[in-house]
């Protein structure tokens, strides 16, 4: 498993910084998201056991665009990693 580390605090510096190569899929929900699949289980006669569930999954790229998107604003992105020839192999 990979996990990608993200600053997302773009407002003050139109940029996304993140700690991967940028192509690693990340996964989230909303609270709204959250909130309904919730509300949904607890009037779910069938449901039981442990449930999972995931609003979205993009890379850096797909987050960016979906904020400029919203925002009108045109972000830069950092990886803030370096990755060695051995690394880009894997």
């Amino acid at each position: 498993m990979i996990q990608v580390k993200a600053q997302l605090g773009a407002k003050q510096t139109n940029t996304f910084r993140f700690w991967s190569r940028g192509d690693e899929v990340m996964e989230g929900t909303t609270y709204d998201n959250a909130a309904e699949f919730t509300a949904a289980l607890s009037v779910d006669a069938g449901a039981s056991g442990i449930m999972q569930f995931l609003g979205r999954r993009a890379i850096i790229r797909e987050i960016a665009q979906s904020f400029e998107t919203v925002y009108g604003v045109k972000l830069s992105l950092e990886s803030r990693i370096r990755i060695s020839a051995s690394t880009e192999r894997q």
